[in-house]
């Protein structure tokens, strides 16, 4: 008569994982024991994949708290188990803070599908905003611009690069997001929003978050920098408005220089 294993209890399988995790070889081992030949092993793997559904689903709903006033819980959380099905790498992505990163270019192919959603042509646009602000919050710090060190470089020729804070996210949309963003904010959305070319800019201060609309001159002078373009080809592209990069500075905008050519994430 064959003699059936018994199915490792959770104790069991936590006390596993957590060996693993501490770098345990034996716990290694038995947790491999445990998946791989305990029979039924997906019910004990089912309370950990439960738990990490949960978690991630947390996460998106404290990233985008604009879209779970908009639409609501239920169907946030509907969107957000899709998009966890659809975008594997992002949804197992092992810094929890990037899970949303993709959440945007999901509700704009998702609005196409979704008549409910048609009401709602600056969604995607939204979650955009949102995540930059999630994603400025949880940046590295910055550290201070060197004056002395800039002066000592002398000519600033295309070897000189400067450097835009890392909580600096810039979006460019056709709708007034910014009013969109506060009228939501204040439960004062309505139906009637024209199209609008808006510039937004989100940074960190400290430990606070801001959102402020720039100007289209202000826009290229930092996208510029975003891009990567030399100190020269960034004046000349420039012009007047390259007068605004002292107020960038003072503001933590741009944040440092280097030597040598590189580019910003944008």
């Amino acid at each position: 008569m064959k003699t059936e294993l018994a199915l490792p209890t959770l104790a069991e399988w936590q006390q596993s994982l957590a060996a693993a995790c501490e770098g345990s070889e034996a716990g290694v081992d038995s947790l491999r024991e445990h998946i791989i030949k305990a029979p039924n092993s997906s019910e004990g793997l089912g309370v950990y994949r439960n738990n990490f559904l949960g978690a991630r689903l947390g996460v998106l709903l404290q990233t985008f708290p604009r879209l779970l006033s908009l639409l609501g819980e239920d169907y946030l959380l509907q969107c957000s188990r899709r998009f966890l099905s659809d975008y594997p790498l992002d949804a197992t992505s092992d810094n929890m803070n990037h899970l949303g990163r993709r959440f945007p270019e999901f509700l704009r192919k998702l609005a196409v599908e979704k008549t409910e959603l048609s009401s709602y042509p600056w969604l995607a646009d939204l979650a955009k905003l949102e995540y930059a602000r999630h994603a400025a919050y949880y940046a590295p710090d910055d550290s201070s611009f060197d004056f002395k060190e800039f002066q000592e470089l002398g000519n600033l020729g295309e070897d000189v690069y400067l450097q835009t804070s890392n909580s600096l996210a810039l979006i460019k949309c056709e709708w007034p997001l910014y009013q969109l963003d506060c009228d939501i904010a204040s439960g004062k959305i309505h139906a009637d929003y024209s199209k609008e070319w808006q510039v937004i800019c989100i940074f960190r201060e400290k430990f606070s978050v801001h959102t402020s609309t720039i100007s289209e001159e202000e826009f290229e002078l930092l996208e510029g920098i975003l891009k990567g373009l030399g100190m020269m080809a960034l004046l000349e592209q420039a012009g007047e408005s390259a007068k605004q990069l002292p107020i960038f500075i003072q503001k933590g905008w741009v944040c440092g220089f280097r030597q040598g050519p590189h580019a910003n994430d944008i």
